[in-house]
């Protein structure tokens, strides 16, 4: 990005995602540790990388088989 418009603009884009990030990140989370407890969340954010990672592995498995593409 910085590159195609201008290091300044994608460096502002950057700390503007960061900090919004932040923000929504804080104000989240005390959220739901008041309202889910801890062992729930962890057991859904375990599952969801599992399934990611899982995913990820298929994907690797077939590039490597010659079945998918090549990127």
């Amino acid at each position: 990005m910085g590159l195609g418009r201008s290091w300044r603009a994608a460096l502002t884009g950057t700390a503007a995602a960061v900090l919004a990030l932040t923000a929504v990140t804080a104000v989240a989370g005390v959220a739901l540790t008041q309202w889910v407890s801890e062992s729930v969340l962890q057991l859904v954010i375990g599952t969801l990388l599992l399934l990611f990672g899982l995913q990820w592995l298929r994907t690797a498995i077939l590039r490597a088989a010659g079945l998918g593409p090549a990127r």
